[in-house]
């Protein structure tokens, strides 16, 4: 029988000063020379994929494409490269772990962890509770 479960997180300022919460999470990234890194998450369902700036992504020593492609978003055009990336997400005393997971990593580090819908979204029922600042990430029961 397999557990199901879920994970829990507050809702956080990226800026003390900024009038709305986001709505992050923790993640621990796979580092290439093995160890985890935590990085602060931020969970955007009008992200199509998942998003690393440059300097994240080298620290992590991800290999990236060499080709160059755009990506369309809400602040315009953007050159990327693609990637595959591990993570995972704690969960009690558990993890959930996402494998070679395809990425976009922009060329700049003035944008946050960007985690989309595909390879992230599909494995939970997501609720962002604004009033009590928690964002609930709650397992889907379906096969994967």
């Amino acid at each position: 029988m397999q557990k199901y479960g879920q994970v829990t997180a507050t809702l956080k300022s990226r800026i003390s000063s900024e009038a709305f919460k986001k709505p992050t999470i923790p993640v621990e990234f796979k580092l290439l020379g093995g160890g985890y890194i935590q990085v602060m998450c931020l969970l955007d369902s009008g992200s199509d994929v998942i998003v690393l700036p440059k300097g994240l992504a080298e620290l992590l020593g991800l290999k990236l494409s060499d080709k160059i492609e755009k990506s369309k978003g809400i602040g315009g055009e953007v050159e990327v490269r693609t990637s595959k990336l591990n993570f995972r997400l704690k969960r009690d005393h558990d993890y959930y772990s996402f494998d070679n997971v395809d990425i976009q990593v922009v060329d700049t580090d003035d944008v946050p962890v960007i985690l989309g819908r595909r390879g992230f979204f599909e494995r939970f029922k997501i609720t962002i509770d604004e009033k009590n600042e928690k964002v609930i990430l709650k397992e889907n029961k379906e096969e994967f």
